[in-house]
C-alpha cells in the first residue's frame, strides 16, 4: 500500500532549486513573511512543475 502512494509522488532532481528558492526568498521577502527556505523550496518546485500541494495550512 504505501508503495503506491510512493510511485505517485514526483522525484525532482535540480541541484540548483535551492538556489532559486533563495533568489524567490529574497524577491517576495518571505523571510519576513515567516516563511523559512524549506517552505521556499517546496513552493518554487511546486508552481515550477506545476504540481499539486496538500497542506493542512
Amino acid at each position: 500500500m504505501i508503495m503506491d502512494f510512493v510511485a505517485n509522488v514526483p522525484l525532482i532532481d535540480e541541484p540548483l532549486l535551492i538556489i532559486e528558492a533563495g533568489m524567490l526568498s529574497n524577491d517576495l521577502n518571505l523571510i519576513n513573511e515567516g516563511v523559512g527556505l524549506i517552505d521556499a523550496v517546496i513552493i518554487h518546485a511546486v508552481q515550477k512543475h506545476e504540481l499539486q500541494l496538500w497542506t493542512l495550512d
